[in-house]
C-alpha cells in the first residue's frame, strides 16, 4: 500500500488490545494510552503545536485531521487528539472512529498494530494492520503484509 502511493516513514505507534470503550458507540472514540506507545516521534512540529494546543491550552477544539486505513483498506479521515482521561495521557481517534467500527467486525480483546506513515505529499496516516495468523488458525488466504491491488495513492 504505501508504496503505490509514495508513503514513507512508517513507524509502529502502538499494539492495542480493543476494549469495549473502543467499540462502544456512545464513547466514539480509539484510546491510545502514551505510556503504551513505542515511537513517540510521529508528529511534525506543527502537528505537535496543534495536539499542545487542543489537549493542554484548550483553544481549539479539534486535532489533526488524518487518513486511517483499516483492515478491509477502507480509508477513513479522523481526527487525532490528545485526551487526559483517568489521570493518564491517551491519544485519541475521534470523529468517524464509529464508522470504521461499523465497517468492521472488531471484537473485544483483537489486538491490532496501529503503524503511521505520511503519503507522498507528507500528510499523516495511519494503518490498523492485524496480527498474522497463527499457523493453527486454520485461515487460508489473505495477505497482512499490507500489498495489495488497493492503492494507497488516495491516502494523498
Amino acid at each position: 500500500m504505501m508504496r503505490e502511493g509514495n508513503g514513507y516513514n512508517p513507524k509502529l505507534i502502538i499494539a492495542k488490545k480493543l476494549y469495549q470503550s473502543d467499540l462502544d458507540r456512545v464513547q466514539t472514540r480509539l484510546s491510545m494510552p502514551l505510556n503504551q506507545v513505542v515511537t513517540s516521534d510521529f508528529l511534525t512540529e506543527e502537528e505537535s503545536r496543534i495536539i499542545y494546543e487542543q489537549s493542554v491550552l484548550k483553544i481549539r477544539r479539534e486535532g489533526v485531521r488524518v487518513d486511517l486505513v483499516d483492515p478491509l483498506l477502507n480509508k477513513h479521515v479522523v481526527d487525532l487528539r490528545k485526551w487526559k482521561m483517568s489521570g493518564s495521557w491517551n491519544y485519541v481517534f475521534v470523529d468517524s472512529w464509529n464508522d470504521v467500527v461499523a465497517k468492521n467486525t472488531f471484537k473485544v480483546h483483537d489486538v491490532f498494530h496501529v503503524w503511521s506513515f505520511r503519503s507522498g505529499r507528507g500528510k499523516l496516516c495511519f494503518v490498523l494492520v492485524p496480527p498474522p495468523p497463527t499457523r493453527n488458525s486454520g485461515q487460508g488466504g489473505g495477505s497482512t503484509s499490507g500489498e495489495s491491488g488497493h492503492g494507497c495513492s488516495s491516502l494523498a
